[in-house]
């Protein structure tokens, strides 16, 4: 992991992975891959990896279903008592 390697933008557009990327990810020809533009350049991965990196993200967001239902509580408690 952590591994720098380099790919070619060919004349079509066409980018292909090295192949220790594709092994070590399962990257199989008809992979979908997920690209996602960022300030500091690109990432790349499939649908599964992504979906599991936003989890990752939000495991310790706690719930916005949980916050606003408090927040609400909270303006009813103001609205009793003016």
């Amino acid at each position: 992991m952590g591994d720098t390697l380099v790919a070619v933008v060919g004349k079509k557009g066409r980018v292909v992975p090295p192949k220790v990327l594709r092994d070590r990810h399962g990257w199989d020809e008809g992979s979908t891959l997920v690209l996602v533009d960022l300030p500091q350049g690109g990432l790349v991965m499939t649908r599964a990896e992504a979906l599991s990196a936003v989890r990752a993200s939000l495991s310790g967001a706690g719930s916005l279903a949980d916050d606003l239902i408090s927040e609400r509580h909270a303006e009813a408690a103001k609205d009793a008592q003016a």
